[in-house]
């Protein structure tokens, strides 16, 4: 899996986009034991191997969180690359909505694994 990381130009995103991108990037990465430069990122080129093997059970943002952390867990490799942010007037993520499903779904990956 390669995700397209905008860790060089956060400061070109909202605030409150910064703020959930950060937690979010920071709960996964402590999950994972390494660090992930931007879990939040759309930009994506996930194989078809990862599509077929990892069982998803989210269906909205967090969903992508989820992919993520039981790919790694499964043992499949991701790598970052660089993308531009690009500004936009209008985004569907609900930072307090979506930040709070990020950490649900944190917990119950943990708990699913002990």
């Amino acid at each position: 899996m390669v995700i397209g990381s905008r860790k060089g130009q956060i400061k070109r995103m909202p605030l409150h986009r910064q703020l959930s991108n950060r937690i979010t990037s920071t709960f996964i990465s402590v999950m994972l034991g390494r660090r992930i430069e931007d879990s939040q990122s759309g930009f994506r080129l996930i194989s078809g191997e990862v599509l077929r093997r990892v069982n998803l059970k989210r269906d909205r943002y967090d969903m992508e969180s989820e992919l993520l952390v039981k790919a790694v867990w499964m043992g499949f490799t991701v790598g970052f690359v660089p993308v531009d942010v690009v500004p936009s007037s209008k985004s569907f993520i609900n930072p307090v909505r979506d930040v709070l499903r990020a950490i649900t779904l944190a917990t119950e990956l943990i708990l699913s694994r002990a």
